[in-house]
């Protein structure tokens, strides 16, 4: 999955949201784990490695859904935590977040800036078995609501 930031999601509309939005589409919630919508404001802890280092990274993928409760009027998806990441990257307008898995199920993260690469490279290195753990693939794009797209990736 990947996703252009915006002035919000950096944090230069003096906005103060909770983590970026993350649309309510099958494509989307189907890359994230599936949340209990009968529980309050239901949360999963996710840990995501970068692509480029040995970093790692504790989001937390969360359903506001206070209006399904009566509680409040939220009923959306939000990734938080993303704030230091930004911060120690120097994210800004018009990068890209790159979030994916590996063929091992771990979570990845990168931050692309606008004038870099698009894709990562095709491999990413255990930090805990110096493994090399395969990413190569071909992409295809599939553009979802605003500024979210989805990656799918074929074995090559």
């Amino acid at each position: 999955m990947s996703k252009v930031l915006t002035p919000n999601d950096v944090g230069k509309t003096g906005s103060h949201q909770a983590g970026i939005a993350v649309p309510r589409q099958d494509a989307m919630l189907a890359f994230f784990p599936a949340l209990d919508a009968t529980q309050y404001n239901p949360r999963q802890s996710l840990l995501f490695r970068e692509t480029h280092g040995i970093d790692e990274w504790a989001l937390n993928f969360i359903y506001y859904n206070g209006k399904l409760h009566g509680r409040s009027t939220r009923n959306e998806y939000r990734l938080t935590g993303l704030t230091p990441y930004f911060k120690q990257h120097q994210a800004s307008v018009g990068d890209t977040l790159h979030l994916g898995r590996t063929l091992t199920g771990r979570w990845t993260i990168e931050l692309v800036h606008s004038n870099e690469q698009a894709l990562p490279d095709e491999t990413l290195v255990s930090q805990s078995t110096g493994a090399i753990e395969e990413l190569s693939h071909t992409y295809e794009t599939i553009r979802l609501s605003g500024t979210w797209s989805a990656v799918s990736r074929r074995k090559k």
